[in-house]
């Protein structure tokens, strides 16, 4: 009975999204993802991204416009490419918010015991050329290493104005429910951002994790929104084995979407958009920022990233479109069904 209950709610906020609610189609903020920065984008590429973003995403509510990097990203050259950057044009890093994150991969040789993230923190400080950061996220869970221990940590970093807001990725809701009633009862920063896997074909976040979200007052950004270049289209078949781009030799992104379920459905996506002329791109991102179930104005945001000028102005563009025919969003609903089964879990244990 419940699950038939969540389902019917689930359809009910679609519904509301898709016919623009009572207040009109939500406008979700838009968030410049920072991953291939030092790696398939170069220093001019970098900085032509960078200031093409911040003069024509600024808004009359916000001055400024946020981007997204992480210690992990490109092994650090990320954000030391960022903090050179900004270090030569200081009036380009007044407009960004910053984000990044501490993390506890192995393959780093990182975890989140106290001393890992106060010496994360400070690299990413120093690579930043920054006294502190605007949000500062807890990566993914480190099971190794009591929670209440990294929270202690991060608080000590808060107090010491390292960072302005806590973030949360790739965190269970039960997780994040249990983190924030930690940090409430001991009077410590609450997180506030929670960052996740979410698109038009990968929605398990919108089961538990949003309802548990909106009830602790914490916004979502959404990365993946186009699950690493899969809801392009320009992948057609499982057994093509990828030449370029995120899933060349990258054994978690073809584990994540490299799946039969998910050639299959985006064929019946491929078929829509085909017959209304619309992009399977454009109409990904779309999917996102009108018919979703994230909350629009100062709310939630979605990560965009891009190997090119000419990808981030695309997306940009498609993702400030309007909504979609119902065909396309019908269409999505069907390859959701088909791709269910093989979903990747929203949470890393």
């Amino acid at each position: 009975f419940g699950s038939a209950r969540s389902a019917s709610r689930l359809h009910d906020l679609r519904t509301m999204a898709a016919s623009g609610g009572a207040g009109g189609a939500p406008h979700v903020r838009i968030i410049l993802g920072t991953m291939t920065f030092a790696g398939q984008v170069d220093k001019a590429g970098t900085l032509k991204q960078l200031t093409s973003f911040a003069e024509g995403n600024a808004s009359e509510r916000r001055d400024r416009v946020e981007l997204d990097t992480a210690r992990m990203y490109n092994h650090g050259k990320t954000e030391e490419l960022l903090g050179e950057i900004f270090g030569e044009a200081p009036e380009l890093r007044a407009r960004y918010i910053t984000a990044t994150k501490v993390n506890p991969f192995k393959g780093f040789n990182e975890t989140l015991t106290p001393e890992s993230v106060r010496a994360q923190s400070a690299a990413c400080l120093e690579a930043l050329g920054a006294d502190s950061t605007d949000i500062l996220y807890l990566h993914a869970p480190d099971i190794d290493t009591p929670i209440e221990r990294t929270l202690e940590a991060m608080q000590g970093l808060y107090e010491a104005g390292k960072f302005r807001e806590l973030g949360l990725s790739n965190y269970s809701a039960w997780e994040t429910a249990h983190i924030w009633h930690i940090c409430k009862a001991r009077g410590w920063v609450l997180p506030t951002v929670y960052q996740g896997m979410y698109n038009a074909i990968t929605r398990q976040v919108e089961t538990e994790l949003f309802p548990c979200l909106k009830a602790l007052g914490i916004r979502f950004y959404a990365y993946n929104p186009l699950g690493g270049g899969m809801l392009t289209g320009k992948h057609r078949a499982v057994s093509d084995a990828p030449t370029a781009g995120r899933f060349k030799d990258n054994k978690m992104y073809q584990d994540r979407y490299w799946q039969p379920a998910f050639f299959e459905a985006l064929e019946v996506v491929r078929t829509a958009c085909d017959a209304e002329g619309v992009t399977m791109a454009e109409a990904a991102l779309r999917w996102l920022a009108h018919h979703s179930l994230m909350r629009g104005g100062d709310n939630d945001g979605i990560i965009i990233g891009a190997s090119s000028q000419s990808h981030l102005d695309g997306n940009l563009a498609a993702a400030q479109g309007g909504p979609l025919p119902a065909a396309i969003r019908d269409a999505y609903d069907a390859a959701w069904e088909i791709a269910r089964p093989s979903c990747p879990k929203y949470f890393r244990p």
